[in-house]
């Protein structure tokens, strides 16, 4: 395999023993501007990178003698780590296990139940391996319409409009927010080279079943039939919204006679056509989907709009069907310079999924619990936690997965209000005094009932978005990520030794 291709190291190591690049020019031999561009990404030869890591051990780095080792190693058996993974050492010896395992199984008289069982080992090994050599990972949060999850999300990672850009604290979040609902697909947040918005839309078959359903919905309302098995057919509220949006056929309110009412122009549509086949046709026409092309948007700083604020305006209309050139989308993905910088070495994909609405396990979701680079978060209301989705999906994984769910994979987000905390009380029935003892009598309380259900060793995180530091649940999250690498870790070190 070829050697890693990473950004240079010396400006890191340099920085670590506080030293500049003028001295580290004077000591080592090299010109400081040839230095500087070396830092800076340029290419360099053996002898250049030699005398540089050479003088920075002199100086103090521990760091420069232990890359320069790395630097040396070839990778045969496994895809190149980067030197700054966690897991560096155990990958290591990993790939001198795979290397020792290709050499037993180069000899032919090898009895083959023990070669077998080597290749079974090997096979676990290098998936293991490869887990552990990517730095990129999820956080996937999941939880009932309404608890509050795109808020969270928009605090905890720092999501959020200037305050002189929103009168009140809980309107700075860039996801939209509301009272459920909200969100029409599943909406990632990644880090990019600038503020952007990129979109993934539904199939052109997805979207018309869609339409039909929402047509056939209104139909049948219309005459006040139902399906022939007597089920009575909806869309989702943020399906209905984007529909009409993209169609014109927004609801209007009119004042008569001093009294309010909404008039529905859909109705006056279904009213107008003989069938329903009609209907549909009409509604895909007033849609525009021939001119629904659009699959990116970037900022444009000549808008002189904060980006953030661009962000906020743009995910809202393209969330909600109003932009004319984009269609029903799948996936949203909000492109933030510098997100995730506190993860360090990590790439962290944030995820807000659609709201849950219902105790059927769906699609979505479960490739989401499936997926192992996936890390998930279950949010409930701080009363009612962990909530029934969550004991639901919880139940669906200890059933489905041989995963362990105290091994990082997932955790429980409870997201109390002000006061909610603190009516939490002991078993003498003293109320807590402060938040964190409402927390801990609240952890109790959940750990109890999980366990009860076999469901025990959940970790439980709670965030109060307008009390709690966001710092202190990122570093949590960060902590179940680490917690998730070290038990493949474990496994991969157990299959070593096994070798």
């Amino acid at each position: 395999m070829t050697q890693p291709s990473l950004p240079s190291p010396f400006a890191r190591f340099r920085a670590e023993t506080g030293v500049t690049q003028a001295v580290l020019a004077d000591k080592s031999g090299v010109d400081q501007s040839r230095i500087s561009r070396i830092e800076k990404g340029e290419a360099a030869s053996q002898a250049e990178v030699d005398r540089l890591l050479d003088t920075l051990s002199q100086l103090g780095s521990k760091r420069a003698a232990d890359y320069k080792a790395y630097a040396g190693r070839q990778w045969l058996q496994i895809e190149p780590p980067s030197f700054w993974n966690p897991e560096l050492a155990c990958l290591e010896i990993a790939e001198e296990t795979l290397g020792k395992i290709s050499e037993f199984l180069d000899n032919d008289e090898r009895p083959w139940p023990l070669r077998r069982q080597i290749e079974r080992h090997r096979e676990a090994m290098l998936r293991a391996s490869t887990f552990l050599t990517r730095l990129d990972h999820n956080l996937a949060f999941i939880g009932d319409m309404g608890v509050g999850k795109s808020t969270a999300i928009s605090f905890i990672f720092d999501l959020l409009v200037p305050p002189a850009l929103a009168d009140k604290l809980i309107n700075r979040p860039i996801l939209e927010t509301g009272g459920g609902g909200t969100t029409i697909c599943e909406v990632h947040i990644k880090r990019g080279p600038e503020f952007g918005i990129s979109i993934v839309p539904m199939t052109e078959t997805e979207l018309r079943e869609l339409v039909a359903d929402f047509c056939t919905a209104k139909w049948l309302g219309l005459s006040g039939d139902k399906r022939d098995n007597g089920e009575v057919l909806t869309v989702s509220r943020e399906a209905d919204r984007a529909i009409r949006n993209m169609a014109g056929l927004n609801r209007r309110r009119e004042t008569l006679d001093g009294k309010v009412t909404w008039h529905d122009p859909v109705t006056d549509l279904a009213r107008s056509c003989s069938t329903e086949e009609e209907f549909r046709t009409r509604i895909l026409g007033l849609m525009g989907l021939e001119a629904r092309t659009c699959r990116e948007i970037w900022y444009d700083s000549t808008t002189r709009k904060n980006p953030m604020e661009w962000v906020t305006e743009t995910f809202k209309a393209v969330n909600n069907g109003r932009l004319k050139d984009v269609s029903l989308p799948r996936s949203i993905d909000l492109i933030i310079p510098d997100f995730g910088r506190t993860f360090g070495e990590f790439t962290i994909s944030v995820i807000d999924t659609k709201g849950v609405d219902d105790v059927a396990v769906r699609e979505d979701l479960d490739a989401r619990l499936k997926d192992p680079r996936t890390t998930i978060i279950f949010c409930s209301r701080f009363n009612d936690a962990p909530g029934t989705s969550t004991r639901i999906l919880l139940q669906h994984m200890r059933q489905t997965f041989s995963e362990k769910l105290d091994s990082g994979k997932v955790s429980v987000l409870a997201l109390p209000r002000a006061g909610e905390a603190r009516a939490m009380k002991d078993d003498a029935g003293e109320a807590a005094l402060t938040d964190a003892e409402g927390y801990e009598f609240k952890r109790i309380q959940v750990d109890g009932e999980l366990s009860a259900d076999g469901l025990g060793g959940v970790p439980m995180i709670f965030f109060n978005v307008e009390a709690d530091k966001p710092e202190h649940i990122r570093e949590e999250l960060f902590t179940q990520i680490s917690r998730m690498r070290k038990a493949v870790e474990a496994r991969l070190f157990d299959l070593c030794a096994a070798v």
